[in-house]
């Protein structure tokens, strides 16, 4: 059967354990809360010392919540509740889909992600698409790797304002460590501020 759990100002000293059937649902407290996955449909968070297993769902609570691929996967999916939220990606060559306003897919994650503002990419190449969606936050190409990022089939501005990093359509809070910038099939506009550099082409 499936099982939810969630912390309502409450915490454990020991582990949650979600079974071996059913697609099982964790719900983090109203605190800003850390999670790590660092196995299949496992990790830990803010509140549980011994951590979870058997645990497909993760949700955020009201919180800022920083989810971290570390090794883990997810069957599942991330909601990253409300707040300012992060996901960072694995060590691994990501792809990164942008399908909605803070929603999209990522290596790892089988369900995808949504009420995700801020995405940050691990030591490998990283590519992300916005693909009809947007985010209120950032992406952060992530130390190491070749990263690129495509804009959304739209007529898009681009400024690069520093070393591999600027603002595009789409992304409210702009983009970091990102070397290739690849747009869309409308008109595309590029413009270098003073500073301004990219790694890679465009």
């Amino acid at each position: 059967n499936t099982d939810s759990f969630t912390l309502s100002g409450g915490t454990l000293s020991g582990a949650i354990d979600g079974g071996l059937t059913g697609a099982n649902t964790l719900t983090a407290g109203n605190v800003a809360n850390t999670w790590t996955i660092n196995g299949a449909n496992a990790g830990t968070v803010t509140g549980i010392t011994g951590g979870f297993t058997n645990i497909a769902n993760l949700n955020g609570g009201t919180g800022t919540d920083s989810f971290t691929l570390s090794g883990g996967t997810l069957s599942g999916a991330i909601n990253g509740g409300i707040g300012s939220n992060s996901l960072t990606g694995d060590n691994v060559a990501n792809t990164w889909t942008i399908t909605g306003v803070d929603t999209g897919s990522v290596n790892g994650i089988g369900g995808g992600f949504t009420n995700i503002a801020n995405l940050i990419g691990g030591n490998s190449n990283d590519d992300f698409m916005l693909a009809g969606g947007s985010l209120s936050g950032s992406v952060d190409g992530g130390a190491g790797g070749t990263n690129s990022l495509t804009a959304s089939d739209v007529t898009n501005t681009w400024t690069v304002t520093g070393a591999d990093a600027g603002t595009v359509t789409g992304i409210s809070g702009g983009f970091a460590n990102i070397g290739t910038l690849v747009g869309g099939s409308l008109n595309d506009s590029f413009t270098f501020s003073p500073g301004g550099i990219l790694s890679g082409p465009i």
